[in-house]
């Protein structure tokens, strides 16, 4: 149900964030309701995070970077992974 009503969005900005000397900002695909649903520790806290995404996003804490390991033949467009 959640990945037939959740709506991907685009260009969230993480206040107090940048990168490059601009505003830093997260795309929210429409693979995240499935992540979520198929994590073995699911909890109804964790369900309840999905409506309001965007704005747990936009509030986010900064804790680290990570290398980006491109597994398979496709090029993708990303640099590294951040995490919140």
């Amino acid at each position: 149900m959640y990945e037939q009503v959740f709506k991907k969005k685009t260009g969230v900005p993480v206040d107090g964030m940048t990168f490059n000397g601009k505003q830093y900002f997260v795309d929210i695909g429409n693979q995240v309701p499935g992540k979520v649903i198929s994590d073995p520790n699911l909890s109804a806290e964790k369900l309840a995070l999905l409506d309001i995404l965007p704005e747990v996003v936009q509030n986010a804490q900064y804790v680290g970077s990570g290398a980006f390991i491109s597994k398979g033949g496709k090029e993708k467009p990303v640099v590294r992974y951040d995490l919140f």
